[in-house]
């Protein structure tokens, strides 16, 4: 009982060490202390429990009910590690429940009730119980509850992992959660302004390096996610960098009270007057690796690239190497989806490729985000080192789903694709129609003004975007150019907007891609109209419709 750590500590040990269980009568007595120091703990009880332990006397029918007694004292502190040390049996669930303690005003009692639970049998109560308190939970910015729902999904031989995702297969409405943050996009003219700054080529006789544009993956970041960095120079002097001259880039994360500096010294195979390359790769003393970054916190952050701060390069502007970007790391927009991915990550890690492949069949019931999660979880769990073989079914179901999906959750498929040996080779429909159309990179426009297709036909529209920006194409009926526009004008005051691709819900429209990232691409395939005509199609991120559109000639 005494009031300094270091005496309690001692007595605890003291007795542990002793080994005689003629104390425990006495330890319980200290249990049902249900006072509160100045600070709003009890200690003692605590010690109490944990000598208790250390005497391996936790079955005791007298030390469990003490135990079970405990699960509603005072001290949040109690209650925790009164969780952490209960028996794992049926008995415990049936406590644990009635005392509501999945409920607890103290997060940390919620979380060791959680894992408790993951540790138990799981019976048909508990079961209600945990899944109720998933579908109900909102506290998508806190660190740990996150996994542990995920490891409540895969405990048991993942038996809530196997049955939630076929609940989410069979109705993908989810319920909405308040506070979301809706994920950040570009800001896409503050973009323009800084990558048109310096796109002339300087006419002089010295190299000129600035940094263009910074493209993230993935673009929209959610809390946890790791961001793959790419970084681009061009050369805007009138002479060539020479290879062998290193670009020095020193490189900063910056926000939520975390400053992450990095450098890179990788790069010096030289730069052509008037071209551009990308910087990947960061260096840590001898080993070089992945410019990436990653945060716990949901917020915004700035990530700002010096480059050449010695002037150790000979440019004819030394003033124009800085760049600045803004990165904004959502909160999960529900707990659900967030469980689901993390959870996903432990059971492809440790499954046989058919299981995992099952898990993949349901994507395409799926609501988009959630699916997206599925795929998430799926692609960064597998060890891409395990050698695999797929069956023909599977490898055709595979290659069946590459086709529509968006270019994020595409090149995460792509990835687990190459890594199974699944070739996306398509046979040639002769009939079919391919057009092939890219944005314009720095100028809001598409390569192609108009293009023709038959009447009827299938047609494979191809869309590239080298922009730094992200854009769709969206395809309408004749003359309906402006109602699209301004459809999608008002899309920019919707909180759903983003995960609707900017794409109104109008009639309208005969067919669209989703926003696709910058560097990425999507294949749209569709059967062309059997009414010939002009129908327009356009770029329906707000603001960009009155300038980056073209016209679809549909003829006989």
């Amino acid at each position: 009982k005494n009031n300094n750590q270091f005496w309690r500590i001692t007595a605890q040990r003291l007795l542990i060490e002793r080994g005689q269980k003629d104390v425990v009568p006495a330890l319980i007595e200290l249990t049902k202390d249900q006072s509160l120091d100045e600070i709003g703990i009890n200690p003692t009880v605590i010690h109490a429990f944990r000598t208790l332990e250390g005497l391996g006397v936790l079955n005791q029918p007298n030390v469990q009910q003490a135990l079970y007694a405990s699960l509603t004292h005072p001290c949040a502190g109690v209650r925790k590690n009164t969780v952490q040390i209960l028996p794992r049996n049926n008995q415990s669930i049936t406590e644990l429940l009635q005392k509501n303690l999945l409920n607890d005003k103290e997060p940390l009692v919620v979380l060791n009730t959680l894992l408790a639970l993951s540790e138990m049998p799981l019976t048909s109560e508990s079961e209600t119980a945990l899944m109720a308190r998933l579908a109900q939970s909102n506290e998508t910015n806190d660190r740990w509850l996150p996994d542990a729902f995920a490891s409540v999904l895969t405990s048991n031989k993942q038996y809530l992992l196997k049955k939630l995702v076929q609940k989410l297969a069979q109705n993908s409405s989810l319920p909405k959660i308040k506070n979301n943050e809706v994920p950040a996009h570009h800001d896409h003219s503050k973009m323009m302004q800084e990558t048109t700054k310096s796109s002339a080529i300087t006419a002089s006789n010295k190299p000129d390096l600035v940094i263009t544009k910074i493209i993230l993956t993935p673009t929209n970041p959610v809390v946890r996610d790791n961001i793959n960095v790419k970084i681009e120079v061009k050369n805007q002097g009138g002479m060539a960098l020479p290879k062998g001259q290193t670009i020095p880039l020193d490189i900063r994360f910056e926000g939520k009270g975390r400053k992450v500096d990095i450098v890179s010294r990788s790069f010096n195979e030289g730069i052509p007057a008037g071209e551009s390359i990308f910087i990947t790769k960061s260096n840590n003393g001898p080993w070089t690796g992945d410019i990436n970054f990653s945060s716990d916190m949901a917020g915004e952050y700035t990530l700002s690239v010096d480059m050449d701060k010695a002037n150790t390069i000979a440019e004819s502007d030394e003033k124009n190497n800085t760049f600045t970007q803004k990165i904004n790391f959502s909160a999960p927009q529900n707990m659900t989806n967030y469980a689901l991915e993390r959870a996903m990550r432990g059971y492809s890690a440790v499954s046989a490729v058919d299981s995992v492949v099952k898990m993949l069949k349901q994507f395409s019931k799926m609501e988009e985000t959630t699916a997206s999660s599925l795929l998430r979880g799926i692609t960064d769990g597998w060890n891409y080192k395990r050698k695999v073989t797929v069956n023909e079914s599977d490898k055709n179901f595979l290659v069946s789903l590459d086709k529509n999906l968006v270019s994020e959750d595409k090149n995460r498929l792509n990835r687990l694709m190459q890594a199974w040996q699944v070739k996306t080779d398509e046979v040639v429909d002769p009939n079919k129609i391919t057009i092939v159309i890219k944005s314009v990179k720095e100028a809001m426009s598409f390569d192609k003004k108009e293009f023709t297709v038959t009447a009827g036909k299938t047609v494979e529209l191809i869309f590239e975007n080298p922009d730094a920006m992200q854009h769709n194409l969206v395809i309408g009926k004749p003359k309906s150019l402006e109602i699209i526009g301004k459809a999608a004008n008002k899309m920019i005051t919707q909180k759903d907007a983003i995960q609707k691709n900017y794409i109104p819900n109008i009639p309208q429209i005969i067919a669209s891609t989703p926003l696709v990232n910058s560097e990425g691409s999507y294949k749209l395939t569709f059967k062309a109209p059997d009414q010939v005509g002009d129908y327009p199609y356009v770029c329906t991120f707000p603001g960009h419709w009155s300038i980056m559109n073209g016209v679809m000639k549909v003829v006989k």
